[in-house]
């Protein structure tokens, strides 16, 4: 069982939470969509035994570290993008 917690005025954005009566916890993964996959940028775990304030402090910190990890994401994949080819020289062709 799971639900998706959507993130307003963010449409790639979202924290999916999965029930594992299993284990009896409580999984968050704080996911962001890149294509056509969610790619998940942070997770964090608790028991079932819990309340409704643990899991509003939980969303929150999955979200936190998502955001921040998002961040970072983007930066390096506009870095890569900026890349278009690369040159590998041969030093030993070179030094002939």
């Amino acid at each position: 069982m799971e639900w998706v917690i959507k993130i307003e005025n963010k449409p790639t954005n979202r924290i999916l939470v999965k029930f594992n009566p299993e284990l009896n916890l409580l999984e968050f993964y704080g996911q962001k969509k890149i294509k056509l996959s969610w790619e998940t940028f942070s997770s964090k775990t608790i028991n079932i035994e819990t309340n409704l304030e643990e899991i509003k402090d939980t969303l929150f910190k999955v979200y936190e570290v998502m955001k921040n990890k998002i961040i970072y994401y983007d930066d390096i994949s506009d870095s890569f993008s900026l890349i278009k080819t690369i040159e590998i020289v041969d030093e030993k062709k070179e030094q002939n």
